[in-house]
Parts: C-alpha cells; sequence; structure tokens
C-alpha cells in the first residue's frame, strides 16, 4: 500500500513538472506553489503557520527539481533522482501535517495528475 501510494505521488510530482514547464517557463517556483497553496490550504484546513510551512517545503523541493531537470540526466536518473526528492518532501511534510492531512494532500496531488493527464479539463484549452 504505501509502495503505491509513494508510486502514484512520485507520478503526480513529474506530471506537476511537466505541467509547469508546459504553462511557461516564465513561471518560478514561488509563483506555482502559491497556485497550488490556493487549493491546498482550505483542502487541508491549514492554519497560517502549517500554510507558510507546507509552502517553505514545496518550494524548496519544486527547486530542486527545476535543477535536476537542467542536468539534463538520462531518464532513468532523473526518475530515481525525482523518486528521492519525492521521499525527502513527504518525510518534511509528515513532520507538519497530520495523517489524515497527509492523505488529503496525496488525494490532491492525484487530482492535480488527473487534471494534468486530461487537457479538456484543464483551465481556457477546452473547445469552443
Amino acid at each position: 500500500m504505501k509502495k503505491q501510494t509513494f508510486l502514484m505521488m512520485v507520478i503526480g510530482f513529474l506530471t506537476l513538472g511537466n505541467i509547469y514547464a508546459q504553462q511557461g517557463a516564465t513561471m518560478n517556483p514561488e509563483e506555482m506553489i502559491n497556485m497550488q497553496m490556493e487549493k491546498i490550504k482550505p483542502a487541508l484546513d491549514l492554519d497560517n503557520l502549517e500554510a507558510v510551512l507546507v509552502k517553505n517545503i514545496l518550494i524548496k523541493y519544486t527547486k530542486e527539481r527545476m535543477e535536476l531537470r537542467k542536468q539534463n540526466l538520462d531518464k532513468e536518473l532523473m526518475i530515481e533522482k525525482n523518486k528521492e526528492i519525492a521521499i525527502k518532501q513527504v518525510e518534511d511534510l509528515s513532520k507538519i501535517l497530520s495523517e489524515e492531512q497527509l492523505e488529503k494532500y496525496k488525494k490532491l496531488q492525484e487530482e492535480f495528475r488527473n487534471k494534468s493527464a486530461n487537457p479538456s479539463k484543464r483551465q481556457g484549452t477546452g473547445r469552443m
């Protein structure tokens, strides 16, 4: 069960990275995470302190992923490095979030991933 959850999170993080890369290279990690926090904070019922702590963790690991992309590593090594980053991120988040909040966070990440996998559900990309 933990392996499945972990793999889903890794896939979600990889997908989110691709989404943000496609949205425009002009977005910095802070802007990307600010967009996510608009949904994360109310969904997890975070107080202001928790929101700041979660935001800082997400920014930290988003920056690590962006730096990793710049290294032009081969695909397998990139996946392995992203897994390591995902593990560290979950460990840091688990120090702040309750088990219930962490599960909600994982579900949110899955929603973000599903939304990115289906372009018709993305805002502004539907046909008229």
